[in-house]
């Protein structure tokens, strides 16, 4: 996180189930612990140019679904790297952010979660510079 600036608010309202998940998962990425410089400089809930800004910064390669709501394709060369995946609720007007550390045996959405039922991953973020798994 060293060198980014958001620009998004300090305190965005957060989605109505979680507003830190984009901090938990890109945290997880990198293995930066809970407490760390990294973890701190995170605000709540931040914009979508603030979140292209910061795949960007931290050199991750993204693409988003063609029309911007339906399933994304992850390219093939981007399977066995771990990664980030960004889901939408439409009903809910919602979205969630999770870490991945492995795109190909992907954990999706923990199925006791308190999540609507008409999710679809949109954005999947992918970390090239960690070995596959």
């Amino acid at each position: 996180m060293m060198g980014f600036a958001w620009e998004g608010p300090e305190t965005a309202p957060p989605p109505p189930a979680d507003g830190w998940c984009v901090r938990d998962a890109v945290c997880e990425l990198f293995e930066w612990p809970v407490g760390s410089e990294e973890w701190r400089s995170f605000i709540q809930g931040p914009d979508g140019p603030d979140v292209d800004r910061l795949l960007a910064h931290l050199g991750l390669e993204d693409v988003e679904a063609a029309d911007g709501e339906g399933d994304v394709e992850v390219p093939e060369e981007w399977l066995d790297h771990p990664g980030l995946a960004f889901y939408a609720f439409p009903s809910a007007r919602m979205s969630h952010v999770i870490y991945e550390a492995h795109l190909r045996r992907e954990k999706g959405l923990h199925p006791a979660a308190p999540y609507p039922p008409d999710r679809v991953r949109y954005r999947v973020a992918v970390d090239r510079t960690q070995a596959p798994g």
